[in-house]
């Protein structure tokens, strides 16, 4: 064999050799392209169904003392989701369904249910009105504010008031105030529509002059 044609054989086989490496890398680049794009994530969030929350809330209604737990804890595990179907059931003329309605809003404990809790603080069911309170505590400092504005503005209450003598006497972290030990009095004085209205606004100055102090 010439040189001239030893020379092309050798260009023709370096040819092959590297056409054959290119085609195998993008194959498996190809390959692994495929895989990332039809790889399904292995954690999803499940979307809650409307069906699903109506029917749990409908088994809050049940006879059977069971079957009204496991519909509350269902519901309680979706959170926040449900807490807005749940604000009609407050005013429902059966007294178990709202306490379930009631219940299942404290124990998911969300902020945003603090006006529900509140207005839950003025029904006429005892029990309901300590479930509230007792979600209430549980939320614990975001509660403070609005449920001073209530008592500002509701101070006639006893209901209320009662209420709101639960949630201070029950949040611990809130005993350091004077100003709080002095509304708690106020709450439950004689003339406690008078004092409670200036009560709440000695606690809400202390509170800002604590944050005040803290910044």
């Amino acid at each position: 064999m010439g040189e001239p044609a030893k020379i092309l054989f050798f260009c023709h086989l370096w040819l092959f050799f590297y056409n054959l490496l290119i085609g195998e890398e993008e194959g498996s680049m190809n390959i692994h392209a495929g895989y990332k794009k039809n790889r399904k994530p292995v954690y999803y969030h499940k979307k809650v169904k409307d069906r699903e929350i109506q029917s749990l809330i409908k088994d809050l209604q049940s006879k059977d003392g069971l079957a009204r737990q496991y519909a509350r804890e269902k519901l309680v595990s979706m959170g926040r989701k449900v807490a807005e179907r749940l604000a009609d059931l407050l005013n429902h003329p059966d007294v178990i369904l709202r306490w379930e309605a009631v219940k299942t809003l404290s124990q998911i404990a969300d902020p945003d249910s603090i006006p529900l809790l509140i207005t839950a603080l003025y029904d006429k069911d005892e029990d309901i009105r300590w479930v509230a309170g007792e979600g209430l505590i549980a939320i614990g400092f975001p509660v403070i504010n609005p449920l001073l504005d209530e008592l500002i503005k509701n101070p006639g209450s006893f209901f209320l008031r009662k209420g709101a003598h639960h949630f201070f006497t029950g949040s611990h972290d809130y005993r350091d105030y004077p100003e709080i030990s002095d509304l708690i009095s106020a709450l439950d004085a004689p003339n406690a529509k008078i004092n409670t209205p200036g009560a709440a606004r000695m606690v809400r100055q202390a509170l800002a002059r604590n944050n005040t102090a803290a910044s």
